[in-house]
Order: structure tokens, then C-alpha cells, then sequence
């Protein structure tokens, strides 16, 4: 009844480690070859922020893209139907809650902002 063939068990091809354990180490055969050029600018430049309010902001933010998506949602199935009255009732207070999730959202990228303080570093030591 079962008419499903096996394909035929392969051997792994797989390398134990134990046979390398007392091998000699070799070093990068490339590492003498390649030559790698890094720039780092004059100053770096560290904008430094409350952890908490930052922590906040990101939860309005995420609770604001939730709402949108489920006041998107709702507002395409109420234009697309005839109208229906608890499409328009659940358009209307996702509207109302994404309003206020987007102003408290405002506000905390506001307090953010006045809280934060830039340092700014200086590279002091090039090495060739």
C-alpha cells in the first residue's frame, strides 16, 4: 500500500576533530598577502540618552504600529463593504486609540530628545 522508495542512505561526510588533535597548527596562508586600510574619522560622536524614557519610547512606538495596522485594516474592510455600522464603530476607536498612542509617542520622543546628551570622542592613536 505505501508505494514511497527510500533513496539509499548516504555515508556523511563529516570530519572528526579527533583526527587533527595532533596535528601541527599552520598559520593563514592569505594573512601575509592582504593589506587593509581602515579610516576612522577625527571624532566619533555618542548620542547618549535616558534608558527608561528610551524603553517607554519604544513601546508607544510599537503599541502606535499596532494600532495603525488594525485601524488600517478596519478602515479598508468598512470603505470596501456597504456600510456596517460595527466596521465604522471599530474604525472609529482604533482612530481614537492610535491618536493617543501616536501623541504619547510624540511626547516621549520629545522628552527623548531634551534629555539627550552628545559626547564626542577623539581618535588619539593611529597605529600603522
Amino acid at each position: 500500500m505505501n508505494d514511497i522508495k527510500h533513496a539509499p542512505e548516504e555515508k556523511s561526510k563529516q570530519i572528526e576533530v579527533e583526527t587533527f588533535a595532533g596535528s601541527e597548527s599552520s598559520e593563514n596562508p592569505i594573512a601575509g598577502g592582504l593589506n587593509v586600510m581602515v579610516s576612522v574619522p577625527e571624532t566619533i560622536e555618542i548620542k547618549m540618552v535616558n534608558a527608561s524614557t528610551l524603553e517607554e519610547y519604544e513601546i508607544w512606538f510599537f503599541i502606535s504600529s499596532v494600532l495603525a495596522n488594525f485601524l488600517a485594516g478596519f478602515a479598508v474592510a468598512f470603505l470596501m463593504a456597504d456600510f456596517n455600522g460595527i466596521l465604522a464603530a471599530n474604525s472609529a476607536a482604533f482612530l481614537i486609540l492610535f491618536g493617543v498612542a501616536l501623541l504619547v509617542t510624540i511626547r516621549k520622543r520629545a522628552r527623548l530628545q531634551a534629555k539627550a546628551r552628545s559626547l564626542r570622542f577623539k581618535a588619539s592613536q593611529i597605529i600603522q
